[in-house]
């Protein structure tokens, strides 16, 4: 089996349309990572108001959309080539980005259902 650089461009998947280089790659990690401790200022506030929750679910959206982008990219190149140690560190990247995500944004799920329980 030959190696993928040693394989034809025109045979291979591109992810240039997710990111055009490692570099913007690592770039949009180090925003995203900026923009998930802002998910705290709405912590205790989901249910103030309508703006607020509306404003908290296009930021939470926004964010799982960018994080998916990476999780594709850091997987498509750990897949083209497994052996190739960059796309083992881009995985990890990812997982630890997502994790700080979850982390940061679990207070939403439980505040929303605490209304729920209000309403019954």
């Amino acid at each position: 089996m030959q190696k993928r650089d040693k394989i034809d461009a025109k045979y291979k998947i591109s992810t240039i349309d997710l990111f055009k280089s490692d570099a913007e790659f690592q770039e949009e990690i180090t925003n995203v990572l900026l923009l998930i401790p802002k998910l705290q200022e709405y912590k205790g506030h989901v249910l103030d108001n309508a703006d607020k929750l509306f404003d908290l679910l296009t930021f939470d959206n926004d964010i799982s959309m960018r994080i998916g982008r990476l999780y594709l990219y850091a997987h498509l190149n750990n897949d083209f080539d497994l052996s190739d140690e960059r796309g083992n560190t881009f995985v990890g990247k990812i997982i630890k980005l997502y994790n700080d995500y979850e982390f940061a944004s679990s207070y939403i799920i439980p505040e929303l259902l605490k209304q729920i329980g209000r309403a019954s």
